[in-house]
Formats: C-alpha cells, structure tokens, sequence
C-alpha cells in the first residue's frame, strides 16, 4: 500500500520502455519522439486496462471505474515540438486540412463527458475516442504486457505491485 512518505517520481516512458519494449526491457537503441509518446499511449491504454481488472476483483472498490480517452489529434498543443523537422512539417501541412485534427475544446469535451456522463459511471477498462468506445489495440489487451507494465510501474513508485 502507499506510504505517507512522497514517492519517488516515475515517467510514463521509463516503465512503458522497461515494460512494452524488448525483452530485455530496454529499449531499441536511437530515440524517436513520436515512438515514445506512441509508447506511452499504450502504456496509458494498458495500465488503464489492467486497473479496471483489478478493481472489479475486489469488492472494497465496488463503484470506483477506470477508463481512458482519446482527445483526438490536437495539432496546436505543440506535441510535435521535439519530432524531426520532416514530422514537424507533414503535421503542419495535416493541421490546415479542412477536418483533419480536433480543436482542444473538443478533445477537452470528451474527457468532460467520459467523467461526468452517467453513462459511463458502472462502465469500467474503456478506451473511448471521438465516436465513442472502441476496441484498443492488441497489445493494450494482452494480459501478460499489462500485467508487466503494472509490476514495473510499481515498483518505479515503491508500491505493492499485488494492490489491490
């Protein structure tokens, strides 16, 4: 369980590099901005994943629901800041495409709607996009990724990997 002492911080890249990559757990050699912040995202789908599964198998956390949203391709959040200057370009050339990308208010609207939406209050593991829940991807799903990822992370921040 946690301690009242302040944890040791964690990044999401680190236990998503140890826990998602090789099997060594390190990753390839070389670092590519856009493969980490994909890592990363599956790192978010998968933990997210994993604690709904573990909150339905124990009754103390009856009602407490876990889900992940999608905002949306949001080109003017500066994400792309650290991409190589070709990225950088073809997402700007993407962004002034009538439809292509969704406004921060948008994506900010369906997280709004995720924690608010009656509809979602007993729905739990969710990955909801821009059209509402979708299927995500297979890795994401594979219970030996995810359960890796929750060991690593706990052990990133000193917690008992088997809570709750």
């Amino acid at each position: 369980m946690l301690g009242s002492s302040s944890l040791p911080p964690a990044s999401t890249a680190e236990a998503t590099s140890r826990a998602c990559s090789t099997p060594t757990g390190r990753a390839e050699s070389g670092y590519d901005a856009l493969d980490a912040y994909a890592r990363s995202k599956l790192a978010n789908v998968a933990f997210t994943i994993e604690l709904a599964e573990r909150l339905r198998a124990t009754e103390r956390t009856r009602g407490v629901v876990a889900n992940c949203v999608h905002p949306g391709f949001i080109p003017s959040t500066g994400l792309y800041r650290d991409v190589s200057r070709r990225a950088r370009l073809v997402t700007r050339i993407a962004s002034l495409v009538p439809g292509v990308g969704t406004s921060i208010e948008e994506g900010a609207r369906r997280l709004v709607e995720v924690t608010t939406d009656p509809a979602y209050a007993d729905r739990t593991g969710q990955y909801v996009g821009g059209d509402g829940p979708e299927e995500p991807s297979e890795q994401a799903r594979d219970p030996a990724v995810r359960e890796r990822l929750w060991r690593v992370s706990a052990d990133l921040v000193g917690v008992d990997p088997d809570w709750p």
